[in-house]
């Protein structure tokens, strides 16, 4: 048993276990929970900053109202157009910059109510034409 399986569905516990890739896990209300080592070395958002926070610290304020209604939805209801996909969109990193990502949002029932992994790597090279 991972330090992950109490607090996640299986599915979602695997993915902050996998090296390498750069996670977070948010609760229902909005709270970042959990870093993976590669966000934190990716994004300079070191586990002592980002934990506790709310996640919308992490979304551009261009985005912020988007969120926040497509989050509240998705706890009301179950469902939401965004999730298991891969999304260009952008957050905000430790230095404060908008940076680009690849996002890839996931979602699934714990006892203790939704929980969600935001898989954000950063946007693959375009090669010139």
């Amino acid at each position: 048993m991972s330090a992950f399986t109490d607090r996640y569905p299986p599915e979602l516990a695997r993915m902050l276990e996998e090296p390498g890739l750069p996670a977070i896990g948010v609760d229902e209300i909005g709270i970042v929970r959990d870093v993976t080592a590669a966000f934190e070395s990716l994004w300079d958002w070191p586990r002592s900053r980002v934990v506790g926070l709310p996640v919308g610290e992490l979304i551009p304020p261009d985005f912020l109202s988007a969120h926040h209604a497509a989050f509240s939805r998705f706890v009301l209801t179950g469902s939401g157009s965004m999730l298991d996909q891969q999304l260009a969109v952008s957050i905000i990193d430790g230095g404060g910059r908008i940076v680009p990502v690849e996002m890839s949002l996931h979602a699934g029932r714990a006892d203790a109510g939704w929980r969600f992994v935001a898989i954000a790597r950063a946007p693959a090279p375009v090669e010139a034409s």
